[in-house]
């Protein structure tokens, strides 16, 4: 199944399951591989910034996530979260993700999501400046950008993946 991303994943992060996410067949619960993108997520986004993120200043939610379950994953698998950052728009960017058992390289599920940033005064989508405030063009009246998006932002600019 090609997933159309438009380079490989350079950033991944080895995850361990627990006794408590499995279903009553054994397979890893659907519920649980959010919960793994989110580590990969926060992993991906402080390697890019080079440093660790305080999470109550970036202001950026999920707008859309889909996850493709591809195959079963079991408890016994060993596992890898890879993570990237496909698309930098406007107000969005698209974040990928596959969980890949490292011993077959088969790819148990992959993820796309859609994160918007907010305006940290109106909570509405607004603009991903990475100049803190200062006008674009066709832009008089930007809202500032707190200054760890912006430095995260920069980051992701420079190099879309990172480097393990």
């Amino acid at each position: 199944m090609d997933f159309n991303i438009s380079h490989p994943f350079h950033c991944s992060l080895p995850v361990q399951l627990r006794f408590s996410d499995l279903d009553t067949l054994g397979h890893v619960n659907n519920s649980v591989y959010l919960n793994l993108f989110d580590l990969g997520k926060s992993d991906y986004f402080e390697r890019a910034a080079g440093e660790r993120q305080d999470w109550n200043n970036v202001n950026v939610v999920i707008a859309n996530i889909n996850c493709n379950f591809l195959h079963q994953t079991l408890f016994d698998e060993p596992l890898v979260v890879k993570t990237q950052v496909d698309h930098i728009g406007n107000k969005s960017f698209t974040v990928v993700q596959a969980l890949q058992n490292t011993a077959t390289g088969e790819i148990k599920c992959f993820c796309t999501q859609i994160m918007v940033y907010l305006d940290p005064e109106t909570r509405t989508p607004a603009p991903l400046h990475t100049n803190h405030g200062l006008p674009r063009p066709r832009d008089p009246h930007p809202s500032p950008t707190p200054p760890a998006l912006a430095r995260l932002l920069r980051a992701l600019r420079r190099s879309k993946t990172v480097n393990q």
